[in-house]
């Protein structure tokens, strides 16, 4: 990842993890009551329980059209099974009518899932950029660096995290290892 950010940084941008932001691929992303950290870390270290850590494939860039630079994650059935089982974990935790976020309002297919999950549809992903200089992330994606190879990355463990806007954090609150 090293070298991916001196890539970026050639076209004048630097990735949230530069900014101190914490990489991460969001099993279930939406809003709860005051008060529930508790059940939900309860709920995840039950899930914890049975998983082992698992390895993730990183795949290529991809430049969205609202401008944010993600790193894709290649879907496994090790992770999609997680993020289903922690969606239906953490469902009735959460806030039954949250606000829907604007990035989410730019992309219709994603609208009926969040109405029933409170959470956009599961696409594993690493955030480099949340939106940004649309010029700059054009010209990265023209050269080289946009042709980024995949590298092999190693799940080891759950963790609850409060979000900025743009669901990105600085902060874990709850790390949770899976079963050595």
């Amino acid at each position: 990842m090293t070298s991916l950010a001196r890539q970026l940084s050639a076209q004048g941008l630097r990735p949230l993890y530069a900014h101190a932001f914490l990489p991460h691929v969001t099993l279930y992303l939406t809003n709860y009551l005051a008060g529930r950290l508790p059940q939900i870390e309860g709920r995840l270290r039950v899930l914890a329980a049975g998983v082992h850590p698992f390895d993730l494939r990183l795949g290529r860039i991809v430049a969205t059209p609202s401008h944010w630079l993600l790193l894709k994650v290649m879907a496994n059935r090790r992770m999609q099974r997680l993020a289903d089982a922690v969606t239906r974990a953490l469902d009735p935790l959460r806030v039954p009518h949250p606000p829907m976020s604007g990035w989410v309002k730019a992309y219709p297919e994603k609208r009926e899932v969040f109405r029933r999950w409170g959470s956009p549809q599961f696409q594993p992903h690493l955030t480099l950029l949340t939106p940004a200089d649309p010029a700059r992330i054009a010209a990265f994606m023209r050269g080289p660096s946009g042709c980024f190879t995949g590298e092999g990355v190693r799940a080891v463990g759950i963790g609850i995290a409060g979000v900025d806007a743009h669901g990105q954090t600085h902060r874990v609150l709850v790390r949770i290892p899976f079963e050595p």
